[in-house]
């Protein structure tokens, strides 16, 4: 069993590593350092990227007294039918009301789409439902 091992070890060393080539020293980089690297800043992304996830609130991205419109903005719903999972759901009836709730009211709303997350019947018919209560003019 160990030599087999063995084998498999030299084999795999072979193919990823071929004879006679060398890691560039002037890289003043290890893999090691890299992958470290690497996985601290996909970390750090992430984590900035997911850190804003659950805020999903109404804000005003420019405050000018002298806007000629207001709009709101929903998008990526990823709607499954509620029995399978109500988080989506639950997430696309808050930000409704509080797009509902914007005061002064929004002029119109756009949709960035993906409202649902298989195009099923069901979920498109869901989220149309759950779009309902927002009376302002959908784009």
């Amino acid at each position: 069993m160990s030599d087999e091992l063995d084998r498999i070890r030299r084999e795999m060393h072979s193919v990823l590593q071929p004879e006679g080539v060398r890691p560039d020293d002037s890289l003043k980089i290890t893999r090691r350092t890299f992958i470290h690297g690497s996985l601290v800043f996909g970390a750090a992304t992430v984590g900035q990227a997911f850190a804003w996830w659950p805020l999903l609130n109404t804000l005003d991205i420019a405050n000018a007294a002298e806007a000629p419109f207001k709009f709101a903005w929903i998008s990526d719903t990823h709607l499954y039918p509620r029995s399978l999972n109500t988080r989506f759901v639950d997430k696309v009836v808050r930000a409704a009301q509080e797009v509902q709730a914007m005061d002064p009211p929004a002029d119109f709303l756009i949709f960035g789409g993906d409202l649902a997350q298989l195009g099923k019947i069901e979920e498109l018919e869901l989220g149309v439902d759950l779009l309902k209560v927002i009376t302002i003019p959908k784009h």
